[in-house]
């Protein structure tokens, strides 16, 4: 059968949508180039670090080869995600890059001490909190801080040279973000490609097959959104009567 393998994960509290689509080449012993479309807005670490965790783990039960393929962007902790795959696509406009580290906050404190309000931070170790919101900060604080980020910078470097040895990571890792064919001369991705170009120019050597995947709803949820259609008619049928009673 011909189709489209998509699978569709969300990661707590925020939505990263992606989708895994299976190329199946050879039936007798099943082999497969599997391809994941990412579409995210610039990433956070920690949750993209979950999905790239997903990616590994996926990769590493199955033996199967993971195609990246980015038709928006995948920048920063997005990259990082995109890295895990073997190949790496990109759409002609999509945004690749951000390997850097951005902080900032607001600063309350003169505003609160101009009201006479005072505001107290209680911690137990040197550097639990290094810069705060509504506190005074210090330029030991601040140092502490940068450094902090440093450092996560150069964790994130590392990892970037090692799923992708051939870049010059010192060159790209200002936090600069690239298009396309920016991006394959900069060697941040292997071809200039959409998703759905790549899926086309697979369609006649290849099975493609398609999977949906549906979270499972508690009750309450399936109540409220019949709950929510049910509104949702009785709206609609209420207003088409009311203008059909306008007309002449």
């Amino acid at each position: 059968r011909r189709g489209l393998l998509r699978s569709r994960s969300y990661f707590p509290h925020v939505h990263l949508d992606f989708d895994l689509t299976g190329l199946s080449t050879d039936r007798r012993d099943c082999r497969r180039d599997f391809f994941l479309g990412r579409f995210a807005t610039f990433g956070s670490r920690g949750v993209d670090n979950t999905a790239y965790r997903f990616c590994q783990r996926f990769t590493a039960c199955s033996g199967i080869e993971l195609i990246v393929a980015v038709d928006k962007v995948a920048a920063s902790g997005g990259y990082m995600m995109a890295c895990v795959g073997s190949k790496i696509l990109a759409a002609p406009f999509a945004i690749i890059g951000s390997v850097g580290v951005v902080a900032q906050l607001p600063n309350f404190h003169r505003l609160l001490k101009k009201n006479d309000i005072d505001f107290e931070t209680f911690t137990a170790g040197e550097f639990k909190r290094t810069v705060t919101i509504f506190g005074e900060n210090t330029d030991k604080g601040r140092r502490k801080f940068e450094s902090e980020l440093e450092e996560t910078h150069q964790l994130f470097k590392s990892f970037v040279s090692t799923h992708r040895p051939s870049l010059d990571i010192d060159k790209i890792a200002t936090g600069e973000i690239w298009y396309g064919q920016q991006a394959i001369d900069k060697g941040l991705i292997d071809e200039v490609m959409t998703s759905d170009a790549y899926l086309q120019a697979n369609s006649e050597s290849s099975d493609l097959v398609e999977v949906r995947y549906r979270q499972k709803q508690k009750l309450a949820e399936k109540l409220g959104v019949g709950a929510e259609n049910m509104v949702d008619r009785v709206v609609t049928r209420l207003w088409e009567r009311l203008n059909e009673s306008k007309l002449p």
